[in-house]
């Protein structure tokens, strides 16, 4: 993040969580989002968070938990809420009613929700037991790519074989 807001590297590749301190850094309307880039297939996969609430079946408050979840998730809270953080807002009426989210800011992330021809959102599979080692191995083999001393395509079949083992993806 730093290396972006200094100017130092172009782009930034982030979840949208780091808008929030993206504003503390830099003057809001001095960068931009854009969707992602649509791969050969005609499609792109993003992979995007939302903030999420539970209650545990254990709890001795769950009403008062409830209400605190209903009050919390309102358009309005949510809203004022997401532009401090930089989450994305849960409830579309957030969208309607707060011009932050139609500005640039949002722009890419509006934009690929509009366009369900072209971008499938996708989750982590965070409940593979491999989700664990995946972060370390995806690390590596990005920075080897990005210092030219791995082609993108095999980083991409390592990644394929990786999930492939871990029985997320058709051999």
């Amino acid at each position: 993040m730093n290396a972006f807001a200094s100017g130092i590297t172009p782009y930034l590749f982030q979840d949208p969580d780091t808008v929030g301190l993206l504003n503390e850094i830099m003057k809001q309307g001095t960068y931009k989002t854009a969707p992602l880039p649509i791969g050969r297939g005609g499609k792109a996969y993003p992979t995007i968070g939302f903030a999420g609430w539970g209650i545990t079946s254990y709890s001795k408050y769950k009403d008062l938990a409830w209400k605190f979840l209903e009050f919390f998730n309102s358009p309005e809270i949510n809203a004022y809420w997401c532009r401090d953080y930089g989450a994305l807002p849960v409830d579309v009426r957030v969208y309607e009613i707060d011009p932050y989210f139609k500005s640039e800011t949002f722009y890419g992330w509006t934009a690929m929700f509009e366009d369900e021809k072209h971008y499938q959102f996708t989750k982590y599979p965070l409940d593979n037991e491999a989700w664990s080692e995946w972060n370390e191995l995806h690390e590596t083999t990005m920075q080897q790519v990005l210092l030219g001393k791995m082609k993108p395509e095999d980083a991409l079949k390592t990644w394929a074989d990786f999930w492939k083992k871990a029985g997320l993806v058709k051999k």
